[in-house]
């Protein structure tokens, strides 16, 4: 299960980011400062950014699920890491793409609004991602059994 959301969390995201990346399409013709956002940064910058993040999570997942089937000694917990990094990945992608699509996006039944709410909904379920990253902080500790 932890697998598998750490695969559908980065790809909802990029659903949102598709969505993202056709307006900046489509704004394009508008002329130059069209790619600006708010916060000092660009579109494009945005974009490309969150695209190499994205697959970095699912990469991550990849090498997560390698490990599980060889019977690797520290896959549960790599596999932690990874869920707690693309959920949180992710949350951050689709609120970006938000940005990237503009008002449109805060229309009943939009899609990249669907995946917000979707993936912040995995954010909470975990607590924002605080139990897997106490365990990888343990297991770097050597205290792999020890509950605090």
């Amino acid at each position: 299960m932890r697998l598998r959301l750490s695969v559908l969390a980065p790809e909802t995201a990029y659903m949102g980011q598709l969505r993202g990346q056709t307006r900046i399409r489509s704004r394009s013709a508008a002329g130059p400062g069209w790619h600006s956002l708010q916060h000092g940064g660009t579109a494009l910058c945005t974009l490309g950014t969150a695209r190499a993040q994205l697959h970095t999570a699912l990469l991550g997942a990849a090498t997560a699920a390698v490990y599980a089937e060889t019977g690797h000694s520290d896959a549960e917990v790599f596999s932690c890491g990874i869920k707690a990094h693309a959920v949180a990945l992710a949350h951050q992608v689709a609120e970006q793409s938000g940005l990237l699509c503009g008002a449109e996006v805060y229309q009943a039944g939009h899609p990249v609004a669907k995946a917000q709410r979707d993936i912040a909904w995995l954010l909470r379920a975990d607590g924002h991602g605080d139990e897997l990253h106490r365990r990888l902080g343990r297991h770097h500790l050597g205290q792999a059994g020890v509950r605090r």
